[in-house]
């Protein structure tokens, strides 16, 4: 090998090692806080480690025109006259976090249409001009937190429909003012760390009926507009507490009768027209709930577990009598009604609405064919009392 190809070679080298020390380090972050630092990141496809842009006067990320891959977090804080990250349209993966802090000119994150993979938390937190967040509907994985909080402006969350498991926390609180909607976790089915909800434009929980499992506390609190629970008529399983207060207009909570199991504590406080708590008496008469009931300051029939109890008589029943045999049969879609007394049946659904009434005399069977896959009830009222069976069709 002559000498003028091993200094070829040796000129190649440096010029990868520019290229690359240009495009970062695993394990550090490249704190960007002008302009021109931003400038010598054009041409990276990659960046080794995180990027933070944290710059006053930026308007846009434009010299990111060639990422596709930022191997830790990409965090935009604080940039305050931050128009578009329409730069950002070739990124597909971010390892780590992706946080969009206080960009206070930022109406829509246009530029992220792309990005199919966070492998840690998405953070949306103090973007007061942000209305919308249409360009995240790629995202399939997010492995932490998603944190939605003060985006005062931010209608929907239509942007996390492709998200079906929340691996951490989902956190969306009272400062995002005109979140009316939470259509867009529809997809979502399980949320692996807490559920936390407080947004006071609320007026149903509609995008959460396919939710059945959460791993931590679910709480649902300070919304003055919800009026029930309905759409979590899927959820079977808490991991740990269950807290439901504040909610002022809230009257019913019957959403809840397909829950199984709450790992901690059950509270449910200080919704003073909540009158009928019907919904969470199933978990509590079957010893569901493994820490302590917490009832108090809320409408009559709300306050114990003897008043609700009292209350929803007539609907729920007695759980532990054997006069009513209720048998399912997956395959045809309905169930097969005996009693051992003359009775009035009422087939119902997790929401609290009636599909059917008829007659069951003694002894005698009775197929009900049922309207959907979900969970239903059957309740048999007799000359002395109501009975009722929980069924579940797949």
């Amino acid at each position: 090998m002559n000498l003028r190809a091993i200094t070829f070679g040796v000129c190649l080298i440096l010029l990868m090692h520019k290229a690359n020390a240009q495009c970062g380090e695993t394990g550090t972050t490249l704190l960007i806080e002008t302009e021109a630092s931003l400038l010598e990141l054009a041409g990276c496809d990659t960046i080794y480690g995180s990027l933070h842009i944290h710059q006053w006067d930026i308007s846009d990320v434009d010299a990111l025109s060639s990422l596709q891959f930022v191997e830790g977090d990409l965090i935009l804080e604080e940039n305050i006259s931050l128009l578009n990250i329409e730069g950002l349209s070739a990124l597909t993966h971010i390892g780590g976090n992706l946080e969009l802090i206080s960009n206070f000119t930022l109406a829509s994150l246009n530029g992220l249409q792309n990005l199919v993979y966070v492998g840690g938390d998405l953070r949306l937190d103090g973007n007061i001009t942000l209305e919308e967040i249409d360009a995240l509907s790629g995202v399939t994985h997010v492995g932490g937190d998603i944190r939605v909080m003060e985006n005062h402006v931010l209608q929907n969350l239509h942007g996390l429909s492709g998200i079906s498991a929340v691996e951490g926390n989902l956190i969306l609180n009272e400062q995002n003012l005109i979140l009316n909607s939470l259509q867009g976790l529809s997809n979502v089915t399980s949320v692996g760390g807490a559920l936390f909800i407080s947004l006071p434009a609320l007026l149903s929980l509609d995008g959460l009926q396919n939710l059945t499992w959460v791993g931590g506390d679910l709480e649902i609190r300070d919304m003055v507009l919800l009026a029930n629970v309905n759409p979590l008529e899927s959820l079977i399983s808490i991991g740990g507490t269950l807290t439901i207060a504040q909610n002022s207009s809230m009257v019913h909570i019957n959403g809840l009768y397909s829950l199984e199991s709450v790992g901690q504590n059950l509270s449910i406080h200080n919704n003073t027209a909540l009158g009928t708590c019907c919904g969470v008496l199933p978990v509590i008469e079957e010893d569901g709930v493994f820490g302590t009931v917490m009832l108090n300051l809320n409408g009559n029939g709300c306050n114990t577990i003897e008043e609700i109890a009292l209350d929803c008589a007539e609907l729920i029943g007695e759980h532990s009598l054997p006069e009513l045999t209720v048998v399912v049969n997956q395959h045809q879609k309905h169930v097969r009604v005996t009693c051992t007394e003359d009775g009035v049946y009422r087939l119902w659904s997790a929401d609290g609405r009636i599909h059917e009434t008829g007659k069951v005399n003694k002894g005698e069977q009775q197929i009900i064919q049922l309207p959907s896959a979900g969970i239903f009830g059957v309740t048999m009222v007799t000359q002395d009392v109501a009975l009722t069976r929980k069924v579940a069709i797949l």
